[in-house]
């Protein structure tokens, strides 16, 4: 009885895994079919369940019941429950109920667990201090047009650009860079207002200038470090941004109908990444430094959540501090890092869609010339 019992069990979980979230929503009780098959037999609970837990197999919302069903007694009981919470901690969904089971743990169990599990820290990126150059005309040489050059060679720098020699050159380029994108924004929005897209924000779609200094000073005071010079500049001269769409949408026969699936350009202000920052600091207190989650905060909300907010935000871009050097680096999940000048060029360049692509001709790309027309390079 007690196997045909677990064997219906598992039929549910297997249901649920290959229906997705929707199964939950129908009301199949996944947690009960977990433990279920736990309360049954549970040495062997883990070998019965474990492949849900390999990649692709079950969506995160039928896992999130799977571990909830497991206690923190059966953790430490079962080295390999260890592992697959270890695992789970790099999705976000799975990230909080994951980290509270492997809290139970001694610190030589969890930190095997994490180990095995292959668990790498995130951290913001390492600055090597490079020689100071002897002499150096960046200012002079961005005015002129060597925009990329001078913020590859700036970043080549690494730490050495807060040198006292050299920092308040780097930081006159990046407030000259951030003010040629403000005045590009603030031509998309206007273009993309008259054409009858509505701005979630409104004329409010770009920030106001601000004196940014009282914030940036409780942001590193925070995160523990400093802020790269680009986001500081960002923060003093545009504020924030958002060219997310409201609940219309642009007219049929519009340049710039379907634009906003197209992923627009969202940057959250210094007050919202000192809000982030303040609740990451909230909820490392008293954690093993293992289980702590890095200092970042969300630059914006995924593609998804800008179309849908009610659709969750699985995967933002986030920036990790503290970070010494000139330009912050700008991380989504499964992707390599990209420099948030290089980010913001191409958004821009892409009329402040990031996702729109004129050559794969999809919704919006009629507007693209019309919105990249006349816009300063930076």
């Amino acid at each position: 009885r007690a196997g045909r019992a677990a064997r219906q069990s598992l039929a549910v979980l297997g249901h649920a895994a290959a229906a997705g979230a929707a199964s939950l929503e129908q009301g199949t009780d996944v947690a009960r079919a977990a433990r279920r098959v736990i309360a049954l037999d549970p040495p062997s609970a883990h070998g019965r369940l474990a492949e849900l837990f390999e990649p692709g197999r079950a969506p995160s919302a039928v896992l999130l019941e799977v571990l909830r069903a497991v206690d923190s007694p059966l953790v430490a009981a079962d080295a390999r429950w260890a592992v697959a919470c270890a695992r789970a901690l790099g999705d976000p969904l799975l990230r909080s109920e994951a980290r509270t089971r492997l809290l139970h743990l001694g610190d030589a169990a969890r930190d095997a667990a994490l180990a095995t599990a292959g668990v790498v820290r995130l951290a913001a990126p390492a600055r090597p201090k490079a020689p100071l150059p002897a002499q150096h005309d960046f200012l002079a040489r961005y005015a002129s047009g060597a925009h990329a050059d001078v913020w590859r060679e700036l970043g080549e720098l690494g730490a050495t650009v807060r040198h006292a020699d050299l920092v308040d050159e780097a930081r006159a380029v990046a407030l000259a860079t951030m003010e040629r994108v403000r005045t590009n924004l603030e031509r998309i929005a206007a273009l993309l207002r008259k054409h009858g897209y509505e701005l979630r924000q409104g004329k409010k779609a770009v920030g106001k200038r601000v004196d940014a200094s009282k914030l940036l000073g409780q942001i590193e005071k925070t995160a523990g470090g400093a802020v790269p010079l680009s986001l500081a500049a960002f923060w003093q001269v545009v504020g924030s941004v958002d060219l997310s769409a409201g609940p219309g949408v642009a007219p049929l026969g519009s340049p710039f109908d379907g634009l906003q699936e197209e992923d627009p350009l969202v940057v959250c202000s210094a007050t919202e990444a000192l809000l982030d920052l303040k609740l990451v600091e909230r909820g490392n207190k008293g954690l093993p430094a293992a289980l702590t989650d890095p200092m970042a905060f969300r630059l914006g909300p995924s593609a998804n959540a800008k179309v849908d907010p009610e659709a969750g935000d699985d995967a933002p871009p986030r920036v990790l501090l503290p970070d010494p050097g000139v330009d912050a680096a700008v991380r989504v999940a499964g992707g390599p890092a990209e420099d948030f000048v290089a980010y913001l060029r191409r958004a821009i360049l892409r009329g402040g869609f990031l996702a729109l692509d004129a050559a794969a001709h999809g919704a919006g790309s009629r507007g693209l010339p019309l919105l990249t027309e006349g816009l300063l390079p930076f």
